[in-house]
């Protein structure tokens, strides 16, 4: 799927899927499984935003619109490290602070973690991913174990730029039956910054 689409997202949590799962595997056929350890900033008050490193690159989302119980997140930026003064001020931006961040936090992963240690606005969240792709009809589907830091959690998605097909699918795979929730809401349940 092309990255630089606007996609519809319905997205899951849940300790385990059942059906929903069954469906993925007999319907998606052979998975392509993919594993990443990922770090996730958590601003305070900001659940329209999905800001994580992954393979040294700083990945910005920004929740774009809400629709028949979708959300569509828009790719705003990918920045490989260190961090040129663009995706400084973007992610000032996206975490909602008002002061850029200095050269010197955005050098690499650990200057950046050791920028925010301490920080009561923003969370840094150790994520590890293991994720089940499917491709069913025109949608991307997927089953994930995630580990956030150290709890275990499953989480199930089907996304596309076609929200009639996606919400087709969700419907089939008894997705639906489950409340849809950004990463970015999960990792604010699990960090206590939201109830």
């Amino acid at each position: 799927m092309n990255e630089t689409q606007n996609r519809f997202e319905y997205r899951a949590f849940a300790p385990g899927f059942g059906l929903v799962e069954s469906r993925l595997r007999e319907w998606g056929g052979q998975a392509l499984i993919r594993e990443s350890a990922e770090v996730y900033l958590v601003a305070d008050g900001r659940n329209d935003q999905n800001i994580k490193i992954r393979n040294a690159q700083l990945d910005i989302k920004q929740l774009i619109a809400e629709e028949s119980g979708f959300q569509q997140w828009a790719p705003l930026g990918k920045w490989s490290f260190p961090l040129d003064q663009e995706a400084r001020q973007a992610l000032s931006d996206a975490l909602g602070l008002n002061a850029e961040l200095p050269d010197s936090g955005g050098r690499d992963l650990d200057n950046l973690i050791d920028h925010f240690r301490g920080n009561r606005q923003v969370v840094i969240v150790d994520l590890f991913k293991r994720r089940f792709g499917f491709e069913i009809g025109a949608c991307q589907a997927e089953l994930a174990e995630v580990t956030v830091n150290g709890a275990a959690l499953k989480t199930a998605c089907v996304e596309s730029t076609d929200l009639a097909r996606a919400t087709e699918l969700t419907e089939r795979l008894g997705l639906s039956d489950y409340p849809n929730t950004s990463y970015v809401e999960a990792l604010m349940r699990v960090t206590g910054l939201v109830r």
